[in-house]
């Protein structure tokens, strides 16, 4: 598997080879069994395509019961109008939609539910 250096890997992370466009599908990847035994309850998705995998991700994660953001600048598709109608659309019905500094905020301030914290 190949990284960028830039994506500062270390060997304590969790790497998963995905093979559906959400990372939830069934035999798609060995995430969520992790997530359930460390009792995760918060996700942050980013990545790409934004309209597909991101959002995909985002949707199934948030059917099971996880507490969603899409980091929005951490994101990118094929056009600003494809990535702005998922995460409208995200926001509106899904979950929520934060920028990184906003998200590094909560994450630095403490706060439980990444979602709701103002």
């Amino acid at each position: 598997m190949l990284f960028r250096s830039e994506l500062n890997v270390r060997p304590e992370d969790f790497v998963f080879n995905k093979n559906r466009f959400s990372v939830f599908a069934r035999g798609s990847s060995g995430l969520e069994p992790i997530l359930r035994a460390k009792q995760i309850e918060n996700l942050l998705v980013c990545g790409t395509l934004t309209n597909v995998c991101v959002e995909s991700t985002a949707r199934d994660a948030m059917q099971l019961g996880y507490k969603t953001v899409i980091v929005s600048d951490a994101c990118a598709t094929r056009s600003d109008a494809e990535h702005l109608g998922t995460l409208v659309t995200f926001l509106t019905s899904f979950g929520d939609v934060r920028t990184a500094k906003e998200t590094l905020a909560l994450l630095g301030s403490g706060a439980r539910d990444i979602r709701a914290a103002q």
